[in-house]
């Protein structure tokens, strides 16, 4: 039995290092992407990094909301997906289009 429990806080430890560096990953990313955003004097090459990093920071937001819930199995849609979508469209610049209702996206 102790066996299995030290093969189970291994598996805890390996999760952890992996969450941490994904999101070291992402956050690497999302730098690069904003410091290339401020080099470019195009505005339009500009704001296609910007609009890169906000996807990506989305994509942050995803996989912070999935990891903090340990009990998958159990997830409630109706909990989970309403707060995820209000995020993800926070990030965007084009934000004013999207409406939500009940949870769904409405793209005006």
């Amino acid at each position: 039995m102790s066996r299995i429990n030290a093969l189970l806080g291994e598996k805890e430890l390996i999760l952890k290092e992996v969450h941490h560096r994904v999101k070291n990953d992402l956050n690497v990313i999302n730098s690069l992407l904003s410091i290339e955003a401020e080099i470019f004097q195009d505005p339009a090459v500009a704001a296609a990094f910007q609009d890169t990093g906000l996807r990506v920071q989305s994509m942050m937001v995803l996989y912070d909301k999935l990891y903090m819930n340990a009990d998958y199995d159990k997830l409630s849609v109706t909990e989970y997906f309403p707060s995820l979508i209000d995020e993800i469209i926070s990030n965007f610049p084009n934000r004013s289009i999207v409406k939500t209702k009940k949870g769904l996206m409405i793209l005006l």
